[in-house]
């Protein structure tokens, strides 16, 4: 039998595509962390994805580096669906719980997530999250 003339026993492999990364937290720290990060990825990958609370540092971010390395997330949830890999850097707790509960709600349908608060590594299975709303997940 010819190759041409079997049926499709499972869709072609998709082709590798770049990680999407996403930051969240454009503080005194986490700003210039962003734009390191943004300006080592910019000549061929995808834009960083970037969210903070106050607008306008993310588009500061933007302007001094351009769309070819940022792109503003609107909201939390626009981060979390959007992104493969999120680096956070958060200011205290409190705010550390209130994000991640955020991200939590956008992926409730995802099984596995990878955060980065500062230096650490952190994957969840969405049961700890959910489970642990208003706890410190850090």
């Amino acid at each position: 039998m010819h190759v041409a003339a079997l049926p499709f026993s499972r869709p072609p492999t998709p082709g590798a595509h770049p990680l999407q990364i996403g930051f969240c937290g454009l503080g005194a720290m986490g700003y210039f962390m962003a734009r390191n990060l943004a300006n080592s990825r910019k000549s061929h990958l995808s834009p960083v994805l970037v969210y903070n609370r106050t607008v306008t540092k993310s588009q500061n971010l933007l302007a001094e580096l351009g769309a070819s390395a940022v792109r503003v997330a609107h909201s939390p949830d626009q981060l979390a669906t959007d992104c493969d890999v999120i680096f956070t850097n958060l200011a205290n707790d409190d705010v550390v719980t209130s994000v991640y509960n955020e991200f939590a709600k956008a992926l409730a349908v995802r099984r596995t997530y990878m955060f980065l608060q500062d230096k650490i590594i952190i994957i969840l299975p969405s049961s700890a999250i959910t489970s642990n709303q208003g706890q410190n997940l850090c």
